[in-house]
């Protein structure tokens, strides 16, 4: 089994758009169309914002990866969050998640940011373990956000 990532670029919004609206049910979360096209956009249009990557297994895309960048004093400068990755139900438990992740850490090694972190659902178990396993550690703290702009919830 090829597993390779490839770097997406505005051509391939419609493919992550479509994979978003799969992972968004998935988890779920509240999907717009109009929203994930606009995110998209401005992710693929600024690479300070960040990356992403269409996950590919045997030359058939199968899921994405997204990488976004934050200034953090506590993790020592540049930092980089998994904002979403996603593989599709039949390509799952292949240690294809496994080999995104070890890509995304081979990316932030190579560009200097010293901390990776991310974000996962309380009730995905799965998820939880690949991540523990791949060496990530929780935090006793809560995420919280306030929207400023949108009505999104």
């Amino acid at each position: 089994m090829e597993i390779v990532l490839k770097k997406a670029d505005s051509e391939d919004i419609s493919k992550l758009v479509e994979f978003m609206e799969e992972y968004y049910e998935y988890d779920h979360l509240v999907f717009d169309w109009r929203v994930a096209h606009k995110a998209l956009g401005e992710l693929l249009g600024d690479d300070l914002a960040g990356s992403a990557w269409l996950i590919q297994c045997d030359g058939k895309e199968v899921g994405y990866i997204v990488v976004s960048f934050v200034c953090s004093l506590e993790f020592h400068g540049r930092t980089a969050f998994i904002d979403e990755m996603y593989i599709r139900e039949g390509y799952r438990k292949q240690s294809i998640g496994v080999k995104a992740l070890e890509f995304v850490v081979e990316f932030c090694r190579s560009n200097r940011i010293d901390a990776l972190r991310l974000e996962v659902e309380r009730s995905n178990v799965c998820a939880r373990s690949v991540y523990e396993k791949f060496g990530f550690t929780a935090h006793d703290r809560f995420i919280m956000t306030r929207w400023i702009n949108s009505k999104s919830v």
